[in-house]
């Protein structure tokens, strides 16, 4: 589990069953639909299947994203009972920020699709997914939920499904890396002392009000103390301190995971800290 706490600066062709498995005692209906969806309805016999993982909310419910923030369970997937299934790349569409109880937490409300990238075994064989997802769902309360998913996928030529162009909506809000030509185009970090960082961002335009997530190991802890702008605000620059879960641990050469928000532009970078 990777933990961030920011400052605001089917086809017919598939076959889809999901069932609630109990957590040491026997919940309530959880407040969402899940599904397994499919952008083709045949394999085409290529190497890279695109598949989607369907969440529908009840009103005023929310799930989490890969990295909950200050509180919640990011979801966690098993595709053990696959069959033709050599990769799995699961993308992460852009999480909105949601405040709830003097908390800030990454998540997703209504409904999200998370796209997956499905390399195969062998093209020309037909497909079978067995998933068991966990993960949280939050209102007034928190719900775990397990939930167990399969979807067959022939082999051979198809045609785009249903659900196609869903899919294809929410890879577009998958942030792209932040590299020239993007609109966040630069990221880069600097150790300031033994437990303070900064992270330098640079727009094309200047931000209206971006949040940053640092990712780096399960346990690690990233607080943004600070931010400032300069250059007509088309660079943020972040006070963070930083706690590793491993104490001993030293920043420098350290990987990091950074996920910059602001409204509908966002952007990834992997930073090294130096």
């Amino acid at each position: 589990m990777f933990i961030a706490v920011c400052l605001m600066a089917g086809s017919a062709a598939s076959k889809v069953h999901a069932t609630d498995g109990p957590i040491g005692f026997q919940a309530p209906r959880a407040p969402v639909q899940t599904d397994l969806i499919f952008e083709r309805s045949g394999t085409d016999n290529r190497s890279e299947v695109v598949l989607g993982v369907q969440f529908v909310l009840d009103p005023g419910w929310k799930t989490y994203w890969r990295s909950p923030g200050d509180a919640g369970i990011p979801p966690q997937f098993d595709w053990d009972g696959s069959s033709n299934i050599e990769k799995v790349e699961i993308l992460w569409p852009r999480p909105t920020r949601i405040e709830s109880f003097g908390l800030t937490t990454w998540g997703y409300e209504n409904e999200v699709v998370l796209p997956v990238k499905l390399t195969l075994a062998d093209p020309e064989k037909p497909l079978q997914v067995r998933m068991s997802a966990y993960f949280g769902v939050c209102k007034d309360v928190c719900i775990p939920v397990n939930r167990d998913l399969q979807a067959d996928l022939p082999a051979g030529e198809g045609d785009a499904t249903y659900h196609a162009r869903v899919i294809s909506d929410y890879r577009a809000l998958v942030p792209p890396k932040a590299t020239e030509g993007t609109a966040i185009h630069q990221v880069t970090a600097q150790i300031r002392t033994k437990d303070q960082i900064s992270v330098t961002v640079a727009g094309s335009s200047g931000f209206k009000n971006p949040s940053l997530i640092l990712e780096g190991e399960e346990g690690d802890l990233f607080t943004v103390r600070d931010v400032t702008y300069s250059d007509n605000g088309k660079k943020a620059v972040f006070q963070i301190e930083a706690d590793l879960a491993r104490k001993e641990r030293s920043l420098s050469g350290y990987p990091l995971v950074a996920t910059i928000v602001d409204g509908e532009q966002a952007a990834e970078a992997d930073i090294l800290l130096e």
